[in-house]
């Protein structure tokens, strides 16, 4: 399975405030669906789009609680490493 994700920001800056911002969610280049990210809630639009998921932030953070698979900090923090995102690292002065 190959996913892809990519966004789009409906205003310039990385500030959300009330515009949403928007990832094309895909799988073996089929759309899976649409997320809507906002100040106060996520929204998911399947690609049927007959009907959109809300959910508020607190929420969101307890369904991840209880139902997300736990991945410990230092996997996340290879993973930035390894994509170049190292922030402990320092940089040569030239």
């Amino acid at each position: 399975m190959n996913h892809g994700v990519t966004f789009r920001l409906q205003r310039r800056g990385l500030d959300v405030g009330t515009a949403d911002v928007v990832f094309l969610i895909t799988r073996n280049r089929e759309k899976l669906g649409t997320l809507l990210v906002s100040k106060g809630h996520i929204e998911w639009i399947p690609r049927s789009k007959k009907h959109r998921r809300r959910m508020r932030w607190e929420k969101f953070d307890e369904v991840m609680r209880e139902i997300g698979r736990r991945m410990p900090k230092s996997q996340f923090q290879k993973k930035r490493v390894l994509a170049g995102r190292n922030p402990k690292r320092r940089r040569r002065r030239t």
